[in-house]
């Protein structure tokens, strides 16, 4: 399973790998928007972990990029700002930092499955 991890924060993409057993996902990683858009044009992935809150393009305008072009991926919202997170039901599920483990594991395991 590729997960791609958006975050502009090192310590976000880090922590992730953590929680999730690496043997069973492949990771890859953008540190903002734009970045996340052109590798989700270029690539497949089974789920998007995004942040909301990141330079040159935010998560909400990422996600709508994305989802433009790949309604049936699963885009997570992973953030401490939950305002946004209903804005033209763009993110499958929000998930507010700082999360467990447990609930990060249950969240993508659930919507891996369908």
């Amino acid at each position: 399973m590729k997960i791609l991890i958006v975050d502009d924060d090192e310590i976000a993409h880090i922590l992730i790998k953590n929680y999730l057993d690496e043997n069973f996902f492949e990771f890859y990683d953008a540190y903002d928007g734009s970045e996340a858009v052109d590798m989700a044009f270029k690539n497949k992935y089974d789920l998007i972990l995004m942040d909301q809150r990141m330079p040159t393009m935010d998560g909400l305008t990422a996600a709508k990029s994305i989802k433009s072009m790949s309604p049936d991926i699963p885009v997570i919202s992973i953030s401490a700002f939950d305002e946004d997170f209903d804005k033209d039901k763009l993110f499958d599920f929000f998930i507010r930092k700082p999360y467990s483990k447990e609930l990060l594991r249950t969240v993508i395991l659930k919507k891996l499955n369908k």
